[in-house]
This record gives structure tokens, C-alpha cells and sequence, in this order.
């Protein structure tokens, strides 16, 4: 792996005023590098994963990223579309509480049906190659991914024969001051009703992503009205919560940010509301400062396996850099990290080429600093 320059402090003011974070031979210099993210993605997906439903979104929507910036490698894409197959074969059909058909993975160590955030984000990445799918694959995973959003909005029936399987009657809440927001599934083998920060970025994503396959106005709402309440739940400094079943938590407000994120940056590129982005954007600016002001001393966020979170607060920045007030403090913060992640040695001890999920999360950075939104939207 050689090692990339950003040469972020060398870009003309001109360059700045535009808005660009990286000259063109940057850029070049990280399509090779999200070659070699790809290229080791690739060879973990010719196994099947026992935790797919968990872990694939991230590499799934790498692999496609890679597919379209780096050449149209057919390998790649190929890849990612059997990657969305084994996510379908792994979904349990249920019948609604409506009496609707429905479908939702479950836990392969407890047979419970899966959390919605791990879920949604799993449903997304599929909603993600539906884009590249030939007429077969996109019947099923239309599917497969419809089917899912009537369990989430609906729920699904019980199952007297299943230990844990007592139903539910939907995780999306519909009115009260947390309509908009979505449950977490089922939490300790019995159906939470209470709102859960991760599950609703994810769910945000997932229907957002559906909306701009579908063009469905139900699923823009359920989009817009879960960003809404993400924004609305913050701290007065900015901070993101974690909730879970309703109880709040700052203490586990960084490992929420990757689903945070995805939700915001979503409902600026697919869901065609300006209200919501203009809103969304000046609402931005107290958590971009409060992200800004809890790096740590090496400039990353978390610490531990947390750090992990850097790469989607890199993409996070980046985004609100190019897209919302411009605000220079932000292009220096891309620095550390990335001389982490283009060290072979210190990119090792981060998880780079050796974790799949992380390898994934990276390669979606690596995307989205090369082409802004093309992890989320074909363009």
C-alpha cells in the first residue's frame, strides 16, 4: 500500500472558494487506494459471512463505489449483487400485523428477528445494488426490501411456537413527541417501543434509499419525519444522544454517529425536500462544532474499537464542508486520519484490510472524498 498526500494545506484559495478538498492527482492517488480497499473486500465476499445481515452494508456499498469510479469492475459488482443475494436468502418471511406479507432477518445466535438498525443498514445496501441489478434481481430485492418496510411501519404477527417471537405492532412511532422515530426491534427477547437513536438513522437511510428507487411519498414522510427527529433530540450543544428503548445516554453518543451520519447525508442527496436540507443544514452547524471539539489529542473520535467511528465523521465533515457555510477549521481535520488509514502499519492496527466492516466503512470514505454522494445515489 503506498502512502497517499492529501495536500489539503496546498490547495489554492481559488480551489478553496469552490470548495474542493483535494486536487486531481488527490484524487487519482485515492481511486488507487480504493482499488485496494475493494480488492480485499472482494475476496471476503466469496465466504459466506455468518454475520452478513450485520456487517455487509458497508462493504456492499463500497464494492459498487469502486465499481463506478475505479474502471466498471465487473468483479466488483458482481460481488456486491451476490452479496445482496445471500441477504435475501437470509430473510424469514413473516405476515404482518395487518396481516400483510412481510420479512425481516433474524439473530443467528438467538433466533430473534435482528435489530432495525443492523437491519435497515443491511436493507439499504440492497436498496444500493437494486440500482445495478438486472430485471430478476430487481424484482426480488424489491422484493425483499417492500416486505421489510411494512415490519417496520406494521410490525409482524406472533408466533406461539418461537420463544421470543410474541409480535409486534411496528416499530415506527406515529405520533407523540417522538413520531418519526423508530424502535430498536426486539431488546432482551421482548418488542421495544420505545425510540431508539441508531434504529432511526437507519431506518431514515433504508427509506430514504427506498424512496428513490420507489418514488413512494410514504416512505420520503417516514424519511424526512425520522431526520427530524434526530435533529430534534440533539443536546442544546449539538450533542448526539444515544437512545435506546427510550432511556437516553451521552455516554454512548459516539457509537451512534455512523448511523447519524448516513440518516443526515441521505436526506440531502435522495429526497428531493429543500425545506428539510435548508433546515437541516443551519440545524448542522451546532453538532459539526461539537464533533469538532471532542477529537481526541491524535484527531480521531472514540477511543479503542471506537475509533472505528472516524471514518463516518471524516465523511460527515467533508460533506457539510462542500455542502452547508464554508468553514475552514474542517479540511485540516481530514489530516490525521487519513495518514492513519494510508499507513500500512498503522492502518492494520485500525482494522483497515483486516476487518471487514471497518475495510468497508474506509472504502466508503475513500468514495465519498472522490466523488461527494456516490455511496448513496448512482451518478
Amino acid at each position: 500500500m503506498f502512502l497517499l498526500v492529501l495536500l489539503l494545506a496546498l490547495v489554492a484559495p481559488g480551489q478553496l472558494q469552490a470548495k474542493k478538498l483535494f486536487r486531481k492527482a488527490a484524487k487519482k492517488q485515492l481511486k488507487h487506494y480504493l482499488v485496494e480497499v475493494c480488492d480485499w473486500i472482494e475476496a471476503q465476499a466469496g465466504e459466506e459471512s455468518e454475520s452478513a445481515a450485520r456487517t455487509s452494508g458497508a462493504s456492499i456499498r463500497a464494492l459498487l463505489a469502486g465499481y463506478d469510479l475505479a474502471g466498471k469492475r465487473k468483479n466488483y459488482l458482481h460481488a456486491a449483487l451476490a452479496w445482496g443475494d445471500r441477504l435475501i436468502a437470509q430473510q424469514h418471511p413473516v405476515r404482518t400485523a395487518a396481516g400483510n406479507p412481510g420479512a425481516l432477518w433474524v439473530d443467528r445466535n438467538d433466533g430473534l428477528p435482528l435489530n432495525s438498525a443492523d437491519s435497515s443498514l443491511a436493507a439499504a445496501a440492497l436498496a444500493r445494488s437494486h440500482v445495478y441489478a438486472d430485471k430478476a434481481r430487481k424484482r426480488a430485492y424489491r422484493r425483499a426490501l417492500e416486505r421489510y418496510a411494512r415490519v417496520l411501519v406494521e410490525g409482524y404477527q406472533g408466533d406461539g411456537s418461537r420463544k421470543g417471537w410474541e409480535g409486534s405492532s411496528g416499530w415506527v412511532i406515529p405520533q407523540g413527541e417522538d413520531a418519526g422515530a423508530i424502535a430498536m426491534g426486539v431488546l432482551g427477547g421482548q418488542a421495544s417501543v420505545g425510540p431508539s437513536t441508531a434504529s432511526t438513522a437507519a431506518g431514515s437511510l433504508f427509506f430514504s434509499q427506498l424512496y428513490a428507487l420507489t418514488e413512494n411519498p410514504q416512505y420520503q414522510r417516514l424519511a424526512a419525519d425520522g431526520v427530524r427527529w434526530l435533529v430534534r433530540s440533539r443536546r442544546p450543544n449539538g450533542q448526539i444522544p444515544s437512545i435506546v428503548d427510550g432511556t437516553v445516554s451521552l455516554q454512548g453518543s459516539v457509537g451512534v454517529i455512523p448511523y447519524w451520519a448516513e440518516a443526515v447525508q441521505a436526506a440531502y442527496y435522495l429526497l428531493d425536500d429543500k425545506d428539510l436540507t435548508g433546515w437541516m443544514l443551519v440545524e448542522l452547524d451546532l453538532t459539526i462544532r461539537w464533533l469538532l471539539r471532542v477529537r481526541s489529542e491524535e484527531g480521531l473520535w472514540g477511543e479503542g474499537a471506537e475509533k472505528r467511528v472516524t471514518t463516518s465523521v471524516a465523511t460527515l465533515l467533508a460533506w457539510f464542508y462542500l455542502s452547508g457555510d464554508s468553514d475552514e477549521s474542517i479540511p485540516p481535520t481530514l489530516n490525521p486520519p487519513w495518514n492513519i488509514w494510508l499507513n500500512p502499519v498503522h492502518a492494520q492496527s485500525f482494522g483497515v484490510m483486516v476487518d471487514e466492516p471497518i475495510s468497508g466503512l474506509v472504502g466508503m470514505t475513500a468514495a465519498e472524498m472522490i466523488k461527494p454522494g456516490i455511496t448513496f445515489k448512482k451518478k
